[in-house]
């Protein structure tokens, strides 16, 4: 007899059946200005193909700016790699190109968008292949989108008149570019181009109590001469996109407080003994098969969670915290305090 406890203490227990459910911290990818970044993605609608002028789309194209929100749509009729550039190529023409691309591991987005990226001397990033969370922001876009599809092209509206989604795509952007974003404490369109769109009526004021802007209404600049004009243009688009700015860090910093609150961080020291789950790349008996192996800690990187094992196999490699788990689960739950302890720590002194 022993009790559960007891017997999850033990060594031998943790290498018959080790349990690998750490999580790697979440690391929100963020920008300090307009164009600095942008994520790029397809919308399937494949399910519900649309024909206009002979052309049958399948597809939405997804383009976020990640410091302002806002969005760029486009209805496409394949994801072939060509498609997809040809409808960046304009949009950066008009609008200048972003210092990063970040992208999945989907094929669309390789062959010509490369070229096109490196011909606007934009640094292209891929995604961890399995790993949404990279591209959380244009994914949380998604859902939006869809959802603001959906409601027109089964409403009643779309029956009388025949409107399909890619009837809606411009719609659809321009609300949602105009609408307040919780996040950015603005409406993208604001953040975006530091001024308020023209169409809706709306008007901020500027306090810097309430962290609002007041913008110049045609008329009101008299005599001004254009430096003049630009210098209070620069001065309110300085206030607009500092409060985006912060709000922005603060929508981050409560993100990674929440999925720590569900996920401690495992911490290793150099020399502990751990468990590791290995990924062969070639496939054996048709399946990709898992194997755990021991190893050894050598060295680490706190900013990436990755440890470099010396495996009993011989090989050094680096791996992620996921991979990981110590011998035996009490061990594994002190490397966790241990882990929970840093973070707060962390989060503290990066204010």
């Amino acid at each position: 007899k022993g009790s559960p406890s007891g017997v999850n203490k033990s060594k031998t227990h943790g290498r018959e059946k080790p349990i690998f459910d750490g999580k790697a911290p979440l690391v929100p990818v963020t920008a300090q200005s307009v164009m600095d970044i942008h994520q790029i993605d397809l919308i399937d609608m494949s399910n519900h193909p649309c024909e206009r002028n002979g052309i049958t789309y399948r597809y939405i194209l997804t383009l976020e700016d990640i410091f302002s929100r806002f969005i760029f749509l486009r209805a496409l009729s394949n994801k072939e790699p060509t498609t997809v550039a040809e409808v960046l190529l304009p949009i950066y023409n008009s609008y200048g190109p972003p210092r990063i691309l970040q992208c999945d591991q989907g094929n669309e987005f390789k062959g010509d968008l490369p070229i096109l990226c490196s011909s606007f001397n934009i640094r292209m990033i891929r995604s961890r292949s399995r790993h949404p969370q990279s591209q959380g922001k244009v994914e949380r876009s998604h859902r939006t989108i869809k959802s603001r599809l959906r409601f027109d092209e089964f409403s009643k509206l779309s029956e009388t008149k025949g409107i399909e989604w890619v009837d809606s795509v411009p719609a659809c952007e321009q609300l949602y570019n105009n609408t307040y974003h919780q996040a950015i404490k603005m409406s993208p369109f604001e953040a975006f181009f530091a001024r308020q769109n023209n169409k809706f009526s709306r008007q901020p004021d500027i306090s810097n109590e309430k962290g609002r802007v007041e913008f110049s209404r045609p008329g009101s600049c008299g005599e001004d001469s254009p430096s003049t004009m630009l210098s209070e243009w620069i001065t309110v688009a300085d206030v607009v996109r500092g409060k985006a700015l912060q709000s922005n860090k603060n929508e981050s910093d409560k993100m990674v407080q929440r999925e720590m609150s569900k996920h401690a961080i495992s911490m290793y020291d150099i020399n502990d003994n751990v468990l590791v789950k290995v990924k062969p790349k070639t496939k054996l008996s048709g399946k990709y098969k898992t194997s755990v192996v021991e190893g050894k800690v050598v060295d680490f990187n706190d900013d990436t969670s990755m440890y470099k094992i010396e495996l009993l196999t011989g090989n050094t490699k680096w791996f992620s915290v996921s991979e990981l788990t110590s011998m035996c689960r009490a061990k594994e739950k002190e490397n966790r305090s241990k882990g929970r302890q840093f973070m707060d720590f962390k989060m503290l002194t990066s204010y």
